[in-house]
């Protein structure tokens, strides 16, 4: 018979309508073809990357794009490879493909959000330990503040050195906290104190601070009595102690002298006027302290004179100031070259005058007195 019986018509058309049934219900219960790999991702600056381009379906992928591409990072577009180390801070919108030969229908394209952070660095003093004085005995606290990312730790130190740019100096124990509190008094507990603050990047140290100790004013050398003559160059001097910020303040004759705050008074020339009683008072927190008065005698200007007595023979007369000294120089060339003053001789004034015999082999002799006070 030329056509087939009824029953294998009905099997041909079954296994027919199994294959189409089979077919349908195997697409109907597969994935959508998309991009696998993160979409939104984030890596540091200058820190190594790298991103591998995948789908969620069993093609032969061997062509793959990504663009624009942050300075730093490329892509290998055979194997779908983005690496390298990104240069720049920013958010990057980056569009990715992955194609089977090129195929419009095997072909996949997204966009990868790519995240540049910055790079952990060490941690920045936005705030130093500020340098104070302190009475004896005083609590006193430095604070010390430190921005940057992660957890901040903080060590104090005192002493220091500077070695390249960075402070050296001996770790306080248990001092890790952003602050630190000592008690002035001691050579112990003054001098130098600075703080490190750290992160798991690395460490910076703030700026040093001094504590210093105001202890109460004392008077360790002064004249009581300045004899000087007129014209001369000299300075009133008190040498005084009392820690940190002390500060002196000239007195004449019971009147304060305006400016004089040094622990000398420059008297250059001395004039008559000059002539008085001095005295400094040395203060701080602590208290002050006013010294002995300093009593000072103006005499006239050194006038020398030269008696000639015979040939190469001279005596010298100068006025003087009762028991002082007075060296004696000379000259033998006036002109050309450097003058060079010779010493000749000392002495002491017993009154307000002094005659010496000079000698001189020389046509032509220069001589000058220096007081020794």
């Amino acid at each position: 018979m030329p056509w087939s019986s009824p029953p294998a018509r009905l099997r041909r058309w079954a296994v027919t309508s199994a294959v189409a049934i089979g077919a349908v219900h195997a697409v109907s219960g597969a994935t959508a073809p998309s991009i696998s790999s993160a979409l939104d991702v984030q890596v540091q600056v200058s820190t190594p990357f790298t991103y591998r381009i995948t789908i969620n379906q069993a093609w032969t992928l061997n062509s793959f794009d990504a663009k624009p591409l942050p300075a730093g990072l490329s892509l290998n577009k055979r194997l779908g490879i983005i690496s390298g180390k990104p240069t720049a801070v920013g958010t990057n919108q980056i569009t990715i493909s992955a194609s089977q030969d090129n195929l419009p229908d095997r072909t996949l394209t997204d966009t990868l959000t790519l995240r540049v952070t910055a790079a952990p660095a060490p941690p920045l003093f936005s705030l130093d330990p500020m340098s104070t004085n302190v009475l004896d005995g005083t609590l006193v606290t430095l604070t010390s503040e430190a921005i940057g990312t992660g957890t901040i730790g903080y060590q104090w130190f005192t002493g220091f050195q500077f070695r390249g740019n960075t402070f050296v100096g001996d770790p306080i124990p248990g001092a890790t906290n952003s602050s630190l509190t000592v008690r002035a008094g001691s050579d112990a507990d003054t001098g130098l104190y600075f703080s490190s603050a750290h992160n798991l990047a690395g460490t910076n140290f703030s700026a040093a601070a001094t504590i210093g100790v105001v202890l109460k004013p004392t008077i360790d050398y002064q004249p009581t009595l300045l004899r000087l003559h007129a014209g001369m160059s000299s300075q009133i001097y008190v040498s005084g102690y009392g820690g940190a910020e002390l500060n002196f303040q000239w007195q004449k004759d019971g009147k304060v002298l305006t400016g004089e705050t040094n622990n000398f008074i420059e008297l250059s020339p001395v004039k008559p006027e000059d002539a008085g009683k001095y005295v400094a008072v040395l203060s701080n927190l602590a208290g002050q302290i006013t010294s002995d008065p300093i009593v000072v005698q103006i005499f006239d200007p050194i006038r020398l004179q030269m008696t000639h007595t015979a040939p190469g023979n001279a005596v010298l007369n100068f006025n003087t100031i009762p028991k002082s000294d007075y060296s004696i120089y000379y000259l033998d060339q006036l002109s050309g070259g450097d003058l060079f003053w010779n010493y000749l001789s000392t002495v002491t004034a017993a009154s307000t005058n002094v005659s010496r015999n000079v000698i001189s082999s020389k046509p032509t002799r220069v001589f000058t007195v220096f007081p020794n006070f």
